[in-house]
């Protein structure tokens, strides 16, 4: 089973859906609740479009996550901000209602990453009868 993501998109709408279906497929492939998978979609998709907002043109972003002891971890990153500074807010309220834990770091001229944690919440499956 994989345990972790890594992969460079375009930073743009392409960029944001093709991240959006790698998330969806590492945590259904993890076995989360379907409450969990949604919440992790929705916070991914918005700090996909932060970063994707932030980046200069024709440039990439990086999604990152992997399970680590009981909890999901997951990064996005824009490689080449053209415009320095926090991203929307309302994107990143969206955030912190799915996310346990939310970290957003910007360097001028440098990076903007917005870090998350998610409990790995796994679905229950139910036994079989005999």
């Amino acid at each position: 089973m994989q345990e972790r993501l890594d992969r460079v998109f375009p930073a743009e709408s392409s960029g944001i859906t093709q991240a959006r279906l790698g998330i969806t497929l590492l945590v259904e492939e993890l076995g989360l609740t379907r409450e969990r998978i949604d919440e992790v979609r929705l916070a991914v998709t918005e700090a996909c479009t932060c970063v994707v907002r932030a980046a200069s043109p024709e440039s990439i972003f990086t999604l990152r996550a992997m399970l680590d002891e009981g909890h999901l971890d997951v990064a996005v990153q824009a490689h080449s901000p053209s415009r320095p500074g926090f991203p929307n807010t309302l994107g990143l309220s969206v955030i912190r209602k799915c996310a346990t834990v939310v970290a957003v770091s910007s360097e001028r001229g440098g990076r903007l990453q917005i870090e998350m944690r998610f409990r790995a919440d796994r679905a229950q499956v139910p036994a079989l009868q005999a």
